[in-house]
């Protein structure tokens, strides 16, 4: 073959290979100039963000009779998101500038990160003091409110701020997600309760998250300290810490994880571990990943959302 035929054949092989991820990718939506724009940051992952974002502008069409899109923003998990917002307002507030203006909502990771935006944020610049909040209230009707969330409370958690500061958008569970095929290797049982993550015969096969990075797995070992009692708790947490093959900075890498048989056990919250048990089953594996949450163990968190202070799309946002 000449050296000429062999470069045009390289150079087509090299045109495919570039033309794939632009065939492959996913069509992005046509949004139509001037449709009411919403800009949410988020620590959720892409099937909440495509569910909620084609939710909305299908809602927002109906009852305004306009186009409506959603842009994302994310730049990490919860805890790592609340802190990079309480960081942006104090440095305003340092240099006498107007907080926030760059997003309109944060959306999802749990009511602790939420909990802790509510408060106020307090620096003193030369003598004169100044505070301001993350979050900022939205008046919605009480009536309303008490349509939607009833007596707002489950199982001792409540559904929105009584400050109107955060609103329940779902409710979530903890539990384990499993690997079962590797479980029957070890001769390990499926898991029922907390303390089957601290299995000596599970070293190097957990996986866990920081919590410093995941709301929802802070979430997940508080409920482990409440559930279980300090000590019992802090017990199980430390030797599910000694069992743990890495720890991940997210909370949908322990699905993943388990799904691919680089751990048997993972802490994660429900919504995760079940959509990774069903997508192994559609994708032909039934039963080979399990989800479960220790009964009488668990707890119910809501899945905020909030105005953002500075909000550039106030009225859509508020919708």
């Amino acid at each position: 073959m000449s050296p000429r035929v062999v470069g045009v054949l390289l150079a087509v092989v090299m045109l495919l290979l570039l033309a794939v991820p632009v065939i492959a990718r996913r069509a992005e939506p046509v949004v139509p100039a001037g449709a009411a724009t919403v800009i949410i940051v988020t620590p959720n992952n892409e099937q909440i963000r495509v569910e909620f974002a084609e939710g909305f502008a299908r809602w927002h069409r109906e009852k305004f009779a306009a186009p409506a899109q959603v842009i994302w923003n994310m730049p990490g998990g919860a805890t790592e998101i609340r802190r990079m917002l309480e960081a942006s307002a104090t440095a305003a507030l340092r240099d006498g500038t107007t907080p926030g203006g760059s997003a309109d909502l944060l959306f999802g990771g749990g009511s602790y990160d939420f909990e802790q935006l509510t408060k106020p944020i307090t620096v003193e610049v030369n003598g004169d003091v100044r505070s301001t909040t993350v979050l900022i209230p939205i008046d919605f009707p009480q009536e309303w409110l008490n349509e939607v969330y009833g007596q707002n409370s489950i199982a001792g958690r409540t559904l929105y701020d009584p400050n109107r500061a955060w609103f329940g958008t779902a409710l979530s569970a903890f539990g384990i997600v499993y690997n079962a095929e590797m479980l029957q290797r070890m001769g390990v049982a499926y898991p029922t309760e907390w303390s089957a993550l601290a299995d000596p015969r599970l070293q190097d096969s957990v996986s866990l998250v920081n919590p410093a990075q995941s709301g929802s797995i802070a979430s997940a070992m508080e409920t482990i300290l409440l559930r279980e009692g300090w000590q019992r708790g802090w017990a199980i947490l430390r030797r599910a810490s000694g069992n743990a093959r890495s720890i991940a900075a997210g909370g949908p890498r322990t699905p993943m994880d388990v799904s691919q048989g680089d751990a048997a056990e993972g802490l994660c919250i429900d919504f995760y571990g079940r959509y990774q048990q069903q997508a192994v089953t559609d994708g032909g594996s039934p039963g080979r990943v399990g989800y479960v949450d220790p009964v009488g163990k668990t707890a119910i968190d809501p899945d905020p959302v909030a105005m953002l202070r500075g909000a550039p799309h106030p009225e859509t946002a508020r919708r």
